[in-house]
């Protein structure tokens, strides 16, 4: 909004001085190493879905423009205020146009505007334009007037309550409108009267002058600039951890949740505790830092830029669930935008655009976990582990310091099988990739840095999981979690510095070991990925010297895999024991039970047991490529029409004895040669074969031709070539099985026709047992 009025006035009420908060990391801080495993996800489209920016269509910005500059940016959500509005025509527009939601809001309301702003809302919700419902913009700074009465920082903030009260209430009771989120009023740390405004819903005996119950709210809304800083917006300098202090709901820093909903910072009235802030809703509809050429504590366009991208991460992995940057354009008011006054793009925008465009997703998923750690990062160096629908982890690596570099490295509990690491200061393709890589070296700055793990590279090279080399002291490290049962449920077992221990004495999981007590010790494996497994292993007894032997069942989720009904009986003194061997078809966080219960009673019960949980391995080219000769069974070949002989790596891709004989990431080029990607198989059975082949360059040529070998006998087409012409952009999925032996060769095979001008054809091959 416009807050000319408003940079100083926290200071000027305030009474009592500000608790100072240190923003650095104290030289000698101990570094950290984070995640020792098994980190859950979040979902890629959720983070985009947070990400939002002010917009001022009444106040005489183009809707065009603002569509623009959004779209390129990647930003799904605006905010703009519907009594400055005439209609809502042009938000309808960014929706219809962009898909861009908008968060309605009202600045300096009265009681006219509270049946304009839900009709307003109204219309947006029913084109599915609307994200929210926003309470008065800034009361301290835009009074309110509402049934009689006008706020003010001296007087009453009464009619702001009311507002809010019956804009929750009116929404609630529309059919349109009731599953949208209504945010609170902003900045209520003014509030010169306690009329509850620092709780979303009053509780009982608050001691307020609304009723108990009263609510307002179902999100929380501060202004936590950014750029703030002992009551003023101007007033903080670019230090260490300034975006992840900020998002902090328990720090009193300049317009945070604290100053909002804890201890409000005009009147001191109480609301939430540090505990209860860390747990409520809350949004942020405006933070920022201006850039140089207007007022303010200003920086450079590239470091507004950069610290924008730390400033969505923070305010995210915090728990803000929206955030709005101010704003869209740059105005007479300070340079806050991500455009300048004639709407051309700031690096702001450029590093937005990419940044979204690396990690763009969209779509639903149950996401994933991943095992890896952080060696070497100090306090300001921060991730955030995301992934997208199709399982392709993203991991966000930020530096929210603003001099100075810090190396850090990312360790990978499983080597992926390919990696990429992408910088959105330079651009929207990978500055790295490794192959194999279980460590990636980073030299953070201040911005973020994005590492890419496709979903296959992310299991197992082999896809096989063996309990003996598994074994942890951390629950879910390397999928396996030690439990009992006692007979109904499951529960985590304690790990006591040697060992996994249960409720009772004997209740214990060594590697290989598990020993019952009145609980049966169960050890689990959480699928993964959905696909079929092998489950195989022995099972023992390893104390042989007593008791009266064991019982043992392999459980999928509340099913019995093995044996096929009740238990297998395992005698004290067999030391040969059993070799499970079954198939069983999985979803992902599928729990595999290992279970080892007592027989009559549990006097030398220690059994040995080693499961082997194994998908059956599946190779694709995308995944696998590498800058080394038969690296993940992959291979580079030029076929000169009767023999095939190694490509050369020259750095950046493999070449053969031509010019544009050449073979990158899933595009194959050919010369006079051909050029041909090969798979060399590991072991024998039988394999599919698919993956789509269409041309890349579209931009001319004459087309292209291409097949698939298993040595020298052709499986796709029947026979001849497959010609793709020069503008199929949609191409041939094959999809063939073939039976190998060890060391057997499949070719994918791309020759030109009459010539090689524009021969570029994509090519993703997936060969699966």
């Amino acid at each position: 909004m416009k807050k000319t009025i408003g940079f100083s006035i926290q200071a000027s009420l305030t009474v009592t001085a500000i608790v100072a908060v240190s923003l650095g990391v104290p030289l000698g801080a101990p570094l950290k190493s984070a995640h020792a495993a098994g980190v859950t996800a979040v979902r890629a489209a959720d983070f985009l879905d947070s990400l939002g920016v002010a917009i001022h269509l009444g106040q005489g910005q183009s809707a065009a423009s603002v569509g623009a500059a959004m779209s390129y940016a990647g930003l799904r959500n605006a905010r703009d205020m519907m009594n400055e509005l005439g209609d809502a025509n042009g938000l309808l527009y960014l929706y219809n146009t962009y898909g861009i939601r908008t968060d309605a809001g009202v600045n300096g309301p009265n009681d006219a505007n509270l049946t304009d702003q839900l009709n307003k809302a109204r219309t947006l919700a029913n084109a599915g334009a609307l994200m929210a419902i926003e309470g008065p913009n800034e009361p301290g700074n835009f009074p309110v007037t509402f049934q009689g009465q006008t706020s003010s920082l001296t007087g009453t903030f009464m009619p702001v309550a009311k507002y809010q009260q019956s804009l929750y209430s009116q929404v609630k009771a529309d059919s349109a409108l009731l599953n949208y989120p209504v945010y609170s009023a902003s900045n209520l740390g003014a509030e010169p009267d306690n009329v509850g405004l620092q709780f979303i819903k009053i509780p009982s005996g608050a001691g307020t002058l609304m009723p108990d119950g009263t609510t307002y709210a179902d999100y929380a809304n501060s202004h936590n600039y950014v750029s703030g800083s002992n009551g003023q917006l101007f007033g903080q300098t670019l230090g260490d951890n300034v975006t992840w202090n900020a998002a902090d709901p328990t720090l009193e820093i300049y317009n945070s949740l604290r100053q909002d909903f804890g201890v409000t910072w005009n009147k001191k009235f109480n609301g939430y505790t540090n505990a209860q802030l860390q747990a409520l809703p809350r949004v942020t509809t405006e933070t920022g830092w201006p850039s140089t050429g207007g007022p303010g504590n200003v920086i450079t366009p590239q470091q507004q830029g950069k610290l924008f991208m730390n400033l969505y991460l923070s305010q995210f992995k915090r728990g803000i669930k929206n955030t709005f940057i101010y704003q869209i354009k740059d105005d007479s008011e300070a340079n806050f935008g991500f455009v300048d006054v004639n709407y051309n793009y700031k690096p702001a925008a450029d590093y937005m655009h990419n940044f979204t465009t690396i990690l763009s997703d969209y779509g639903s998923m149950t996401p994933g976990q991943l095992g890896y750690s952080i060696a070497g990062a100090p306090a300001t160096v921060h991730d955030l582990l995301l992934q997208k629908h199709d399982g392709t982890f993203e991991l966000v690596v930020w530096n929210d310091r603003y001099s100075g570099t810090n190396n850090i490295t990312v360790n990978l509990d499983v080597p992926a099988a390919i990696a990429r690491t992408y910088d959105p200061t330079v651009g929207t393709t990978p500055t790295a990739t490794y192959a194999g890589a279980s460590a990636i070296s980073l030299a953070m700055t201040d911005h973020p840095i994005v590492i890419e793990i496709p979903a296959a590279a992310a299991a197992t090279v082999s896809g096989t999981y063996t309990y003996a080399t598994g074994y942890s002291s951390t629950q879910g490290a390397n999928q396996w979690y030690y439990k009992q049962w006692n007979g109904s449920a499951y529960s985590d077992m304690t790990w006591n510095g040697a060992r996994w221990k249960g409720a009772q004495t004997w209740s214990l999981i060594e590697s290989t070991m598990l020993h019952p007590d009145t609980n049966a010790s169960t050890l689990a494996w959480k699928a993964p990925k959905a696909g079929t497994v092998n489950i195989s292993g022995n099972v023992r007894k390893q104390d042989m010297g007593g008791g009266d032997g064991v019982n043992v069942k392999i459980m999928k989720n509340g099913t019995q895999v093995w044996p096929a009904s009740g238990w297998q009986y395992i005698a004290f003194n067999d030391g040969t024991g059993y070799n499970p061997n079954v198939n069983v078809s999985v979803a992902q966080n599928d729990m595999i039970y290992f279970i080892v219960d007592k027989n009559g009673n549990n006097a030398s019960d220690a059994t040995y047991w080693n499961p082997i949980v194994a998908y059956p391995p599946s190779y694709t080219f995308s995944n696998g490529f590498s800058a080394t000769q038969a690296a993940n069974q992959w291979s580079y070949k030029q076929w000169n029409g009767s023999a095939y002989s190694d490509m050369t790596w020259n750095g950046t891709a493999w070449k053969g004895a031509q010019t544009w004989c050449q073979i990158v990431p899933n595009v194959l080029h050919p010369d006079t040669n051909a050029a041909a990607l090969a798979w060399r198989a590991p072991q024998a059975g039988t394999v599919n074969v698919s993956g789509n082949v269409r041309k890349q360059d579209m931009g001319g040529g004459d087309g292209v031709n291409v097949k698939i070998m298993k040595n020298g006998t052709q499986i796709w087409p029947a026979s001849g070539w497959q010609s793709i012409a020069f503008n199929d952009g949609t191409g041939f999925n094959p999809s063939v099985n073939v039976t190998v032996a060890v060391n057997d060769v499949i070719y994918f095979v791309v020759d030109k026709k009459g010539d090689n001008a524009s021969d570029s054809t994509y090519w993703n091959p997936t060969i699966a047992y």
